[in-house]
């Protein structure tokens, strides 16, 4: 089986998409009970009003740090998906809509056999004719794409608010699996000094929009969190990326000796930095 981003099934290639039909999934009843759900970054903000965001460290140390939505009656208060496998609240994430096809971790699509609709309620189909995808199969495609999209550029994200030590772990639902869920803590994000929190704003301020989410969604968080742990086995995992490929270079007009504040009337860079008097 191949390694996908979402662990709520098992998920393998696509074989021959001549062959493939599927249909809608009348429910998640399948999946029951589901612990997590990998998210983009585009439905980060809303979905931290449906229940908790976390990060998700996999037992797997080449995996990626994922975002998700944490969906388990046992570790939220609000749980978006009941007892019969129907989803509640009015919008539906992503990963959900994709299904049964999820994305990998090298961004290909992948499908769950055991969520494939039986024929008769299998109205869709890959190909129209050999090579050629069916509209219902290309929006499939660009839906998987854009959830592999989003959960990369919240993983870049998840390892700069993990480099930073500002994430603490819940108390898990196993205590003999590697796989950890961590929440961003309020006191370890008001103690960061000024540079380090400065860092939180690359990536078009993601790392700090995911903080927020995370500290937003705590109120429904219904299982502890432990917050004696000075520097965590996952922080030691992916810290090396919080300085790497995770910042987002200069733009080249913007580098080197073409990187300059010109002074004007309008702004003097001298005024700016020059200390406050008492009577101003």
């Amino acid at each position: 089986m191949n390694r996908a981003l979402f662990e709520g099934a098992a998920f393998t290639s696509i074989p021959a998409p001549s062959a493939l039909r599927w249909g809608a999934l009348p429910d998640f009843s399948a999946l029951l009970p589901l612990t997590a759900l990998p998210i983009a970054d585009t439905e980060l903000l809303h979905l931290s009003h449906y229940g908790v965001i976390a990060v998700h460290i996999p037992a797997d140390p080449m995996a990626l740090p994922l975002v998700v939505l944490l969906t388990h009656p046992e570790m939220s208060r609000a749980v978006p998906i009941n007892g019969s496998g129907k989803w509640l609240p009015p919008y539906m994430p992503l990963a959900l809509r994709a299904l049964p096809f999820t994305p990998g971790y090298s961004g290909e699509c992948l499908y769950s056999p055991s969520l494939v609709v039986t024929a008769g309620q299998a109205s869709w189909r890959a190909e129209a004719a050999p090579g050629k995808p069916t509209a219902e199969f290309r929006a499939v495609l660009d839906l998987v794409q854009r959830i592999y999209g989003g959960a990369r550029r919240l993983a870049d994200a998840a390892r700069l608010l993990l480099a930073a030590d500002v994430l603490v772990p819940i108390e898990p639902l196993d205590p003999e699996s590697e796989a950890r869920f961590l929440v961003v803590q309020e006191e370890r994000m008001a103690a960061l000094s000024p540079a380090r929190a400065a860092a939180l704003t690359a990536l078009g301020m993601l790392p700090m929009e995911l903080a927020a989410a995370s500290l937003f969604s705590r109120r429904y968080l219904s299982r502890k969190i432990d917050t004696s742990i000075v520097r965590s086995e996952a922080v030691m995992r992916y810290s090396e990326f919080g300085n790497a490929s995770a910042i987002e270079p200069l733009p080249t007009e913007l580098s080197g000796d073409n990187f300059a504040l010109d002074t004007s009337t309008l702004f003097n860079i001298d005024d700016f930095f020059a200390p406050t008097r008492p009577d101003e």
